[in-house]
């Protein structure tokens, strides 16, 4: 029988995703030039971001040969007249994805993880970044395990157990695990002592991160309505959105993380300069110097330094933190830090 070709939807998603692709790296580009222009050293939710990229964009690949070379999005009838080798090829091809989507996703999270636990030096927020850090280890091992045992051989002749349920479990547990990272730093936010529209800001760009969430509630709701109407044939043009949804997701994920992080560049584009303070990160404490209005002399600047103390002080003054989103943070013990607070609003 005739080579079916291409599926005519499959022009139009590989230039989004590649439209996507480039935004994401453009993302974490601005991410790494914002440490610059702030003086400050990579840091490990940095390079975690990366990585990430370089995965996710791993998966790009594979979206091009799923659907140049497998016939991806065609109805399984006409793959199996005309080429049933690509059968294998879609099977295949969705494992290898899978698998990269679970690893992604997780150093995704970790990665705002990490961010959070050196931007809030709190109980409250690190608690919840153990928490979920190993709950995300936990659902990434969940799923590269449902992955890679979900059919048994992956090639041939097979035996697969139904994916429905395992889709539908995962896709919520993934869901919940991006919604509480999202909401995770809020409360100490709205803590700050700045003005409401300040407040509002920061955590406007906090939630910019949400992306992910909402990207990752709409694959969860196709899934369903999907696999209800199709069960589990992974065929057709559902089943290339909802593979093409789990590459966007990631790529959402990216772009979230990397928002809270581009003030430095925002300020440069639009004002000539990053800041008005920088960090030194290869200092053996958390060292920043804060330019700000000298009290005991009106009109003159002044430089303070500013180190981390003991566990026992920070206990004491956990709420006195610098939330800040442009350069690494430290605990800061008096009442100039509001100063470099209110800089991400402005």
């Amino acid at each position: 029988m005739a080579d079916p070709g291409v599926w005519y939807g499959a022009t139009g998603y590989l230039a989004f995703l590649s439209t996507l692709a480039f935004i994401a790296s453009l993302t974490v580009g601005l991410r790494f030039w914002s440490r610059r222009l702030v003086k400050s050293r990579f840091y490990t939710d940095d390079w975690l971001i990366l990585c990430a990229l370089i995965l996710v964009h791993s998966s790009l690949g594979l979206s091009f040969t799923i659907f140049l070379n497998g016939h991806f999005g065609l109805d399984a009838h006409l793959i199996l007249d005309s080429d049933p080798a690509a059968i294998d090829t879609i099977a295949l091809i969705a494992s290898v994805g899978g698998i990269i989507y679970g690893i992604s996703s997780t150093i995704t999270r970790m990665s705002v993880l990490f961010f959070y636990w050196r931007l809030f030096p709190t109980k409250t927020v690190r608690r919840g970044c153990i928490i979920l850090g190993v709950t995300c280890i936990l659902w990434a091992v969940c799923v590269e395990i449902v992955t890679v045992t979900v059919c048994y051989p992956v090639y041939g002749s097979s035996h697969c157990f139904p994916t429905t349920v395992n889709y539908v479990v995962s896709g919520a547990l993934n869901t919940a695990i991006d919604a509480a990272t999202v909401v995770l730093p809020i409360r100490d936010v709205l803590q700050l002592h700045v003005s409401k529209k300040k407040k509002y800001t920061i955590v406007g760009i906090f939630l910019m991160g949400g992306i992910s969430t909402l990207a990752a509630l709409v694959r969860l709701v196709g899934s369903i309505l999907t696999m209800t109407k199709h069960g589990d044939n992974f065929t057709g043009p559902l089943s290339a959105l909802l593979f093409v949804a789990f590459v966007v997701e990631v790529h959402m994920g990216i772009i979230g993380a990397c928002a809270p992080t581009l003030a430095p560049v925002y300020k440069k584009l639009r004002y000539g300069t990053a800041s008005t303070c920088y960090s030194k990160g290869n200092q053996p404490f958390a060292y920043r110097e804060v330019a700000e209005i000298s009290p005991r002399s009106p009109g003159h600047v002044h430089r303070e330094q500013n180190y981390d103390r003991p566990s026992t002080r920070l206990q004491e003054d956990k709420r006195n933190f610098v939330a800040t989103i442009e350069h690494p943070i430290s605990p800061v013990y008096n009442a100039n830090w509001n100063h470099s607070v209110s800089s991400i609003a402005k």
